[in-house]
């Protein structure tokens, strides 16, 4: 068994730090700098290992980027719902030709 590279370790550890901090947006950097990390380790001849810490930090950027906008467009939408719901209701005007039966 191989002893892990440095690169290696520390692109986990970035792929980690970027899910507990990506709601600041600092989690973005880390991320990035997870996959050049994983490509430094597949150039340091661990390729297998440099192209897990790679697919794992695009995996969890996009992932981190589909619940952040699932919360923002929930959060919004749910607004938008409770303004219609304690709106006033008006009655509907209808425009067009009046009949005198």
């Amino acid at each position: 068994m191989k002893q892990k590279t440095s690169s290696i370790k520390a692109g986990w550890i970035c792929i980690g730090l970027g899910f507990v901090t990506f709601w600041t947006g600092i989690g973005l950097v880390f991320f990035s700098v997870a996959m050049i990390l994983g490509v430094v380790a597949m150039c340091s001849n661990r390729v297998g290992a440099g192209v897990a810490v790679l697919v794992s930090a695009l995996g969890s950027l996009a992932l981190c980027v589909v619940l952040f906008m699932t919360l923002v467009f929930g959060t919004v939408i749910g607004g938008v719902a409770q303004i219609l719901e304690q709106s006033p209701k008006r009655p509907t005007q209808t425009t067009g030709v009046r009949s005198n039966h």
